[in-house]
């Protein structure tokens, strides 16, 4: 059931005593989930109450979640929304989900790694890379192509190499 899914959000706790819980956003600040009717948690769908957004993260008041224990049985888990109730990004736009697990090669076919992780604190996301262990800035100048259909994004090496940092 959750290929016609997207992963929109991780539960981090509570937010007051009435059920709401408070998410980590998987999704652009400027990506409203206002018009999601329900989401997908735990194996179970629930009705949307409410859903506001403050920078990173998303408030949720889901139907039958109505106190703070409710909530606290949430904590940790992956929220869902519907493909089709999602609006359309912008052009060259992803939500994570999807960026999460592409190949990163080079214009070369060099394989770079496998998206484990996209980290947002600056001006461009970074992404974050297995296999070298590695993270580079998800910028024009180095991505050329990303297809999310293939799970694969092809990076300029010469551009590649002159923001890349690896890990020790």
């Amino acid at each position: 059931m959750k290929d016609s899914f997207l992963a929109v959000g991780i539960v981090l706790k509570p937010q007051g005593v009435k059920g709401e819980i408070k998410a980590r956003a998987l999704t652009d600040a400027n990506v409203s989930l206002s018009n999601v009717k329900s989401f997908f948690i735990n194996d179970n769908i629930i009705p949307a109450e409410s859903v506001r957004h403050s920078g990173d993260f998303m408030f949720l008041k889901l139907k039958g979640i109505d106190s703070r224990n409710d909530a606290e049985d949430l904590r940790g888990l992956e929220i869902f929304a519907s493909r089709s109730e999602l609006p359309p990004l912008k052009k060259d736009r992803f939500y994570i989900s999807d960026i999460i697990g592409c190949s990163v090669c080079g214009e070369n076919g060099a394989f770079v790694g496998k998206i484990t992780d996209i980290l947002q604190h600056g001006s461009a996301d970074v992404y974050v890379c297995a296999k070298e262990k590695c993270m580079f800035p998800a910028i024009k100048s180095v991505i050329i192509n990303t297809e999310i259909e293939a799970k694969t994004i092809t990076v300029d090496s010469n551009e590649l190499e002159k923001v890349i940092v690896y890990e020790d």
